[in-house]
């Protein structure tokens, strides 16, 4: 009998794949738009979706809609209002019952269930949202924490602290104010436009990861294996470092700047920093219009250009490769040193003690 029963089981699986395989995706049989007006004061907002999109507006009530599709079983939707804390879950059946056959997952095989949400609340509400879905917040004056399992997060317009993270799709933050927003993803890109904050934290495992128009006291960005970008940004402190990938700086006006990538090469235009450090392990570093107290460049077999530079103190360091120092003032100390490649060093009209040396 145990037998049996799993050769159909077998059997009616395969003819299902095999129908899918053919035909394409199940459409499904059922739609239907729910939804609901929520009546009280609401000050957080907790949303929790499985395959859904979620988006949330600004609105004087409060009100959920759920576009829901299915062919067998209908999602789920649960909205309560307990405290001023509003909850919204919705989720398509685990599984499905043919035949006498439990096919587990559902939503991905033979119920094709789709349950998407909008959520309309005021803006003074606080707002946490998990779902595998895309999640798009705008216009809230409140903290928010935004996470997506498999797709992109979009926050704008918004005062308040911000988390938003996404496993593998691209988080975008634009127009927002917060004390602290973090901004992260595994696979995906990373980006922030026109921020204000305190602490600005930019973090990709894969992407390439960008800051424009961006105020902020203190920056940290990361990327494993993707390019950082930074421009049009003024900052007390900013720290920048990525594996693998380019950094290229732009218009930038700073307290002190460190930045290093493992591989790539650096490239830096109308910089103003009291204190910058900027490094590759092995690529170019090239530094275009600077003015700065101290700055300092190193590279493990690049070269190391600058142009336009006003400096009062420059190092400039490179194992194997050339440099080529030209500054438009006299600093007071410019140190210079390459292990086999050739130095050239070009400043401004004036008396100098030099120290030179060759190993050949």
């Amino acid at each position: 009998m145990r037998r049996a029963v799993l050769v159909v089981t077998t059997l009616l699986v395969a003819a299902v794949l095999g129908v899918q395989a053919q035909a394409g995706p199940i459409i499904p049989m059922h739609q239907q738009t729910v939804t609901e007006d929520v009546h009280g004061s609401v000050r957080s907002v907790t949303v929790t979706g499985d395959y859904s999109s979620v988006k949330v507006l600004t609105g004087t009530s409060t009100r959920v809609r759920a576009q829901e599709s299915w062919n067998f079983q209908q999602p789920k939707l649960t909205v309560s209002l307990n405290r001023g804390v509003l909850k919204v879950e919705i989720s398509c059946t685990d599984s499905t019952t043919v035949g006498g056959v439990v096919f587990v997952g559902s939503g991905d095989l033979v119920n094709d269930c789709t349950d998407d949400l909008t959520v309309t609340v005021p803006s003074a509400a606080s707002l946490a949202v998990t779902s595998s879905g895309a999640i798009t917040s705008t216009g809230r004056h409140a903290a928010q924490r935004l996470h997506s399992y498999g797709a992109g997060v979009t926050v704008a317009h918004s005062i308040g602290s911000v988390d938003a993270s996404s496993d593998s799709g691209n988080v975008t933050g634009s127009d927002l104010h917060g004390v602290q927003v973090s901004l992260r993803s595994g696979q995906g890109s990373v980006e922030a436009r026109g921020l204000r904050a305190t602490e600005l934290s930019l973090s990709s495992d894969a992407g390439d990861v960008s800051a424009d128009s961006v105020v902020v006291g203190n920056l940290s960005a990361h990327s494993g294996q993707g390019a950082l970008a930074v421009t049009d940004t003024t900052a007390r402190s900013m720290m920048l470092s990525t594996d693998s990938g380019d950094i290229t700086l732009q218009r930038l006006h700073l307290g002190s700047l460190q930045a290093s990538t493992g591989q790539g090469i650096v490239r830096s235009s109308h910089l103003s920093a009291a204190t910058a450090s900027l490094r590759s392990s092995s690529g170019d570093v090239t530094v275009n219009d600077a003015n700065s107290s101290t700055l300092e460049l190193s590279s493990g077999q690049g070269t190391l250009t600058t142009t336009g530079l006003r400096v009062t103190h420059l190092t400039a360091t490179t194992d194997a490769g050339n440099i080529h120092a030209v500054t438009t003032n006299a600093p007071n100390e410019m140190l210079l040193h390459s292990g086999q490649g050739t130095v050239l060093g070009d400043v401004a009209t004036g008396t100098y003690a030099v120290t030179a040396s060759s190993g050949q």
